[in-house]
């Protein structure tokens, strides 16, 4: 929970079949730094949706994409963080 007792959400999320990767963007003395959390959704005999991070064999491939997808859009994300910062600099 935040100060305002908001729960925190992740900046982004990627999905592919039951497979979902959240990003998290966490500050710590003025400085940013991203984490990601891989999970497998499923749901119980109950109906209620959980998350395990514990993966069959059929799965991995997924995991791998995913991984590699969050990968991308953190890239692209430091990317145009870092030319818009450049461009605060005084073009004229």
């Amino acid at each position: 929970m935040t100060d305002q007792g908001k729960k925190k959400e992740p900046i982004h999320k990627i999905q592919r079949g039951s497979i979902e990767a959240a990003i998290w963007a966490n500050a710590t003395g003025g400085k940013t730094w991203y984490s990601v959390q891989i999970y497998r959704r499923y749901k119980t005999e109950q109906g209620e949706y959980r998350e395990a991070n514990s993966y069959a064999l059929a799965d991995l491939v997924q995991v791998s994409r995913i991984a590699e997808l969050a990968e991308e859009w953190l890239n692209r994300r430091a990317e145009s963080q870092s030319s818009s910062t450049a461009n605060e600099g005084g073009e004229q």
